[in-house]
């Protein structure tokens, strides 16, 4: 059975509702980061940065909130086999590459 975690976060980074010229810029930070904590095949898209680490695949959202130039962040990790702690450690590793680039 595979292992399915997330986690959301609000934040305000800096970009404007409906810039999403410099939200693509953060999202190219955000990559960078990751792979420099060791997460491999590491992609951005217009609708995710996603990337592999320890048998994990980790998926990231930007998704508008109501209030103004803010926005969700959702961190999607899915792992091979039942293994909870697996899965919180690599969300929380996402999780900490994310605020480095903030």
């Amino acid at each position: 059975m595979a292992t399915l975690f997330w986690g959301t976060n609000l934040g305000n980074e800096g970009v404007l509702y409906g810039d999403f010229n410099r939200l693509q810029q953060q999202k190219q930070e955000i990559s960078r980061e990751l792979t420099r904590r060791g997460f491999n095949n590491v992609r951005v898209t217009n609708w995710e940065i996603s990337g592999h680490k320890d048998g994990c695949y980790v998926s990231i959202a930007h998704l508008s909130h109501p209030t103004p130039n803010r926005w969700w962040e959702i961190i999607m990790v899915s792992c091979d086999g039942n293994n909870i702690p697996l899965a919180q450690t690599i969300l929380n590793q996402a999780r900490n590459a994310i605020r480095f680039t903030w």
